[in-house]
């Protein structure tokens, strides 16, 4: 599938925490309560150490998920090659800014490790926690492109027969999931504009707008182009109607003019209905 590529990411990260069985049974027995009643887990570094770390991991997953659509059930991701000088880069700065963070930990773990001594008192345990020479290693990002399977590439040692079986199974397999994709595509789409749409009317009772409800639409019109992974015309005529719509739209003017709140609500209740046989 020459417009399409497949793409993941792998993030490994110490977690920090431990289950203490001596403090659980403790807690259980104070409390008279069953031994199934709760478990004790200790955060064996204070949260503020590890969470640069956590924050950058947590974006480059949400900067992935936005502009893939998965693929399978391993954790694959697929893009169109529109992406391929985009995203990758991305994930590039992303494991660069991830491994900056890494090895500042790695630089104050012993340090971080003392101060838990004193914040966990009784409860601190030296077993508890890796060696600072292994510390680092407990800490990675990684990601890697990979094209998407073809019936054409299927190259085994099998008669001819049980081959042209195996290659249109896969063909229906790649079929099916891209089809998949590309229906989380427009559901997203339908999803974003119908959120949209209600917030508008929630106005009228009261409801609060907020400038993230427009800036959605805006976001998904300029990704729209690298999430059509078939070249459907239907969804790039649907970006297209979206962008000629909402171009010049502030969320001001919205609030101020109950016209134009009523003109925005109209145009997409028509995008609503264009949609509903498209999805």
């Amino acid at each position: 599938m020459s417009n399409a590529l497949l793409v993941y990411l792998n993030v490994s990260m110490w977690s920090a925490r431990k289950l203490d069985k001596s403090a659980t049974h403790e807690v259980t027995e104070n409390h008279a309560a069953s031994s199934d009643a709760g478990r004790f887990n200790k955060q064996l570094l204070a949260k503020e150490a590890l969470a640069p770390i956590a924050q950058i991991a947590s974006a480059a997953r949400t900067y992935l998920y936005d502009n893939t659509r998965p693929w399978g059930d391993n954790g694959d991701r697929i893009m169109t090659i529109t992406n391929y000088f985009i995203v990758p880069e991305r994930l590039r700065q992303f494991k660069a800014e991830f491994n900056a963070a890494a090895d500042v930990l790695e630089a104050t773990y012993t340090e971080q490790r003392e101060r838990s001594r004193l914040r966990l008192n009784t409860l601190f345990h030296d077993s508890d926690y890796p060696q600072a020479h292994e510390i680092r290693r407990k800490f990675s990002m990684d990601y890697g492109i990979m094209p998407v399977p073809t019936a054409g590439d299927f190259r085994v040692d099998l008669p001819e027969s049980a081959l042209e079986e195996a290659r249109t199974e896969i063909e229906k397999t790649v079929n099916a999931r891209m089809n998949e994709a590309m229906s989380a595509v427009w559901e997203e789409v339908r999803g974003t504009v119908s959120k949209l749409r209600q917030r508008l009317e929630e106005t009228r009772n009261g409801g609060r707008l907020h400038e993230s409800t427009l800036t959605n639409i805006e976001d998904l019109i300029a990704r729209l182009p690298g999430l059509n992974l078939t070249n459907d015309a239907g969804l790039e005529n649907m970006r297209k109607l979206l962008a000629t719509t909402f171009n010049g739209i502030e969320m001001k003017d919205i609030k101020k003019s109950d016209a134009v709140r009523m003109d925005v609500m109209a145009q997409t209740d028509a995008i609503m209905k264009q949609m509903a046989g498209m999805v």
